[in-house]
């Protein structure tokens, strides 16, 4: 186990990550400021971005002061003209504009921006995960390291197409005692670790075939689901025939899963969200046979623990076509909200909860990040 948390990162060869707050005030801007950090010091150069915004000085919501995002010398960023503006005339920061991005926000035009001296920034601009796409390549090639800033209620930031492992901020924030903590952590690990579709459907029309024919099949049937689904349309597979459950853009609706005839194997692949209430016009069918449910990653699935074990005992299975990556999980002992947790307990019981996972706290012993291994 490295004692650094960008160690970890680097050893795992990752060169897009997404550090993803479970939620407000769970510590992800400190994990951000301590990747800059420990990698200025390492002379790696650094490109960041958000989807949404980061680094402003109040909090929208709660109304108390956030911390600042506070980027290297030389780092790439992207964000709009208004706001990297006030930072330059309040003496905040040093930035140059180094493309502009043709994009008009309520913010401003948003631009990618390299610091000349650090300093503080607001992180803002691109709001979907289209936009960020556009630019990825550019980030990349621009620095050693692109951290991208995100949320669980923006969980697009951490698509496997866009980040190549993900950062998941957790800590007191989430529940009032350590339990409490581990149990809403685990579930938001369980779900973004979904496993990706490995087996093919157990169709009459397979037989006895061989294994690599099986194999030739799945990939042609993910290949099919995933262009379906990039188009905006839902499908219902039937003994390998492709069958649209709605038009173009438009939601499955629990009254379409009440009403639809499904075989053995079957498997039904969401453009959009896997949400509670078409779990729950699944499960309740007495009718059911084991099928499958498909989707694009687990940032898209939006069910209860009670309900995903409803569905597993009903013999329905969820799957992904794209697995995501958990890098490593930070601990944050203090609730701005609320009562703060005792730190070493926290991070001890998060150790064990997720062991071999890695934990870290970047606040102990100052700029080094700080594991508990096994």
């Amino acid at each position: 186990m490295t004692d650094y948390l960008l160690d970890t990162i680097l050893n795992a060869g990752l060169r897009a990550v997404a550090v993803i707050g479970m939620a407000k005030n769970a510590g992800k801007t400190t994990v951000l400021n301590h990747l800059m950090e420990e990698s200025t010091r390492r002379r790696l150069r650094i490109a960041t971005a958000s989807i949404g915004r980061d680094g402003e000085d109040y909090d929208a919501v709660t109304l108390k002061k956030k911390p600042r995002v506070l980027l290297p010398a030389g780092s790439v960023f992207i964000t709009t003209d208004r706001l990297v503006y006030r930072q330059v005339a309040a003496g905040k920061l040093r930035a140059e504009l180094v493309e502009d991005l043709n994009l008009d926000t309520v913010l401003g035009r948003v631009g990618i921006y390299r610091t000349a001296g650090g300093g503080e920034a607001e992180l803002a601009g691109l709001n979907r995960i289209s936009g960020m796409m556009e630019v990825k390549d550019r980030m990349v090639a621009e620095s050693d390291l692109f951290l991208i800033d995100g949320a669980l209620n923006r969980r697009s930031s951490a698509v496997p197409s866009l980040a190549d492992g993900i950062i998941l901020a957790t800590g007191a924030v989430l529940g009032r005692d350590i339990p409490s903590v581990i149990r809403a952590t685990r579930e938001s690990v369980d779900l973004l670790s979904l496993p990706r579709m490995e087996t093919f459907p157990p169709w009459d029309m397979i037989g006895e075939e061989s294994r690599d024919l099986q194999r030739d099949l799945l990939r042609d049937l993910i290949g099919e689901a995933r262009r379906a689904l990039a188009k905006g349309v839902s499908l219902h597979i039937h003994s390998g025939r492709n069958m649209p459950l709605t038009a173009v853009g438009e939601p499955v609706s629990p009254r379409i899963l009440r009403n639809l005839s499904i075989g053995e194997g079957d498997i039904l692949a969401f453009q959009g969200a896997l949400t509670e209430s078409l779990a729950e016009a699944l499960f309740y069918r007495r009718d059911l046979p084991p099928c499958t449910l498909l989707v694009r990653d687990g940032t898209r699935v939006f069910v209860t623990p009670r309900s995903l074990k409803l569905l597993a005992s009903r013999g329905m299975e969820i799957r992904v076509l794209d697995p995501m990556k958990i890098t490593a999980i930070t601990s944050n002992p203090h609730n701005p909200m609320g009562q703060d947790l005792h730190r070493n307990q926290l991070l001890e019981a998060l150790r064990t909860e997720f062991a071999p996972l890695p934990v870290f706290d970047v606040e102990l012993n100052g700029a080094r990040g700080s594991s508990i291994s096994p």
